[in-house]
């Protein structure tokens, strides 16, 4: 279950640029607007007016003693480490049996670009699901989320077959100075998403630890095939 917490705190720093977006008290998701990129896909388009002057102040800061605080805000009170100690291990079970966590990658090409990954993989040896954060970088970077299963029917050296998915966006921005200390950003997003069957083998080095090589075959919805929906061979640990 440790691999669990460590995930859901890397999700928000490394996940698509929509969901820092949503998370971020000073960006705006919903403000993109769809446009049309020579009739075969949409790009999202957002345009702001910027001025750092007038950014909200946090107060001044004091000084007590060693400590340093920010006027008119009141600091939490510390736990005692006994206290976090204790309460880290009683929500913190401790079987991992049921859990692992991988590292997935492909051999880049042309067309595909590269794409690579980490997650958290449930369930029995023969099938188990997975999920996870990864770069998938094509004709553009797209930051986002991975999820499939995998049927893996022998022992320790055997072949499987699986399912998944992608889905992440790319974004790029430009700000242009517009004078009197104003500034004019814009924003671009492209979404990608993407579905797979792939085959592969599978070596189980140890408990808990396994090798698999495996070939995919991606599927876009309403993207160009150039935008990184095809073909890859790849390589996945789990541990």
């Amino acid at each position: 279950m440790k691999y669990l917490f460590l995930l859901l705190s890397v999700v928000p720093l490394v996940g698509c640029h929509t969901m820092s977006e949503v998370m971020s008290t000073s960006q705006a998701a919903s403000d993109y607007k769809a446009v049309s990129v020579d009739g075969k896909r949409d790009k999202y388009v957002r345009e702001r007016i910027v001025n750092p002057y007038l950014q909200s102040p946090s107060g001044p800061l004091r000084f007590s003693g060693s400590s340093i605080g920010v006027a008119g805000v009141s600091s939490p009170p510390i736990a005692k480490a006994s206290e976090v100690r204790q309460e880290v291990t009683s929500v913190v079970p401790d079987s991992d049996k049921d859990w692992s966590g991988f590292v997935v990658a492909n051999f880049p090409n042309e067309e595909s670009g590269g794409h690579v990954g980490v997650g958290l993989g449930f369930g029995e040896e023969d099938f188990h699901f997975r999920g996870g954060v990864s770069v998938f970088s094509s004709d553009k970077t797209y930051l986002g989320f991975d999820f499939g299963g995998r049927l893996t029917p022998f022992g320790k050296l055997s072949p499987f077959v699986g399912f998944g998915g992608y889905i992440g966006d790319a974004k790029e921005c430009e700000v242009e100075d517009v004078g009197a200390g104003y500034f004019v950003e814009t924003c671009e997003k492209f979404f990608l998403a993407t579905a797979y069957p792939e085959i592969g083998i599978r070596w189980e080095v140890e408990s808990g630890t396994s090798f698999s090589l495996f070939a995919r075959d991606y599927s876009s919805f309403g993207q160009e095939i150039q935008d990184g929906a095809t073909r890859m061979y790849g390589v996945s640990v789990d541990f």
